[in-house]
């Protein structure tokens, strides 16, 4: 039996009405260049609204355009903003945007030793706003949605590593860097973690300043390297400057 989860932060996040969301992310990826980086296996990109950090992720999500003809299966992994979870996988068939229907892999769910449980997925924005910039790259994929808050980052990695060698399946880790500092001391904080996270310095990975800490560790964990792509914060997009949210986009390899 089919059991959707519907787009709950359409019309906030991102435009409500399928043709208003096809424009807007049409026109951040037409103004993002392909770098043709060879090898790319996943992105580390930011979940605010798209008005704040969509160009910073549609720059990210072009570089997956090599895969669009082919049909992907796609973690996405991110942080879990609603309740107090350590990792969680949903009890979906099918995650829905205005741009229509994903399903998710049904096979690779029941391979995950992960609890299952609905709820922290039910108003979780950090997996939905990715959904319609896979949509526009990639013609025909599969999703497999995860919530981690766990600290026992090893644990996850290690079940996610046979998945992250295989060549039909990308990974997309959904996390913001710092929150609510003054823009400057925001800048700062967000460029030592942008250092760390492309160094794959694990021993300093807990200096990381974001709202996904333990998504970018795994992230660290899999990858053989991670390539710093793009950065910006909210004041960059009309957001105060006393309280600012830095977003910053990477290339897994």
């Amino acid at each position: 039996m089919e059991k959707l989860r519907k787009p709950f932060f359409a019309g906030s996040f991102y435009p409500e009405e399928k043709e208003d969301l096809e424009l807007f992310t049409d026109s951040l990826l037409l103004k993002s260049p392909y770098i043709g980086e060879k090898g790319v296996k996943g992105v580390i990109v930011p979940h605010a609204g798209y008005r704040y950090s969509g160009d910073i992720s549609a720059l990210a999500f072009r570089q997956l355009e090599k895969y669009q003809e082919k049909l992907m299966r796609i973690f996405i992994i991110a942080p879990c903003h609603k309740e107090d979870i350590e990792v969680s996988i949903p009890d979906y068939t099918h995650y829905n945007t205005p741009l229509g229907n994903i399903e998710i892999d049904q096979e690779i769910i029941q391979e995950l030793p992960f609890e299952k449980r609905t709820s922290p997925h039910e108003k979780e924005h950090a997996v939905e706003v990715q959904i319609p910039f896979l949509q526009k790259i990639i013609k025909d994929f599969k999703i497999i949605p995860i919530l981690v808050n766990t600290k026992n980052t090893n644990y996850v990695t290690s079940i996610l590593k046979k998945y992250y060698k295989q060549d039909d399946i990308l990974f997309v880790f959904s996390a913001d860097l710092s929150h609510f500092l003054e823009e400057q001391e925001a800048r700062q904080i967000d460029k030592n973690s942008i250092e760390i996270i492309c160094g794959q310095n694990l021993k300093k990975s807990d200096r990381i300043v974001s709202c996904g800490e333990s998504v970018i560790k795994i992230a660290l964990e899999l990858a053989n390297k991670i390539k710093f792509i793009s950065y910006t914060n909210s004041s960059e997009k009309g957001g105060a400057k006393d309280s600012v949210v830095g977003y910053a986009s990477f290339l897994l390899f």
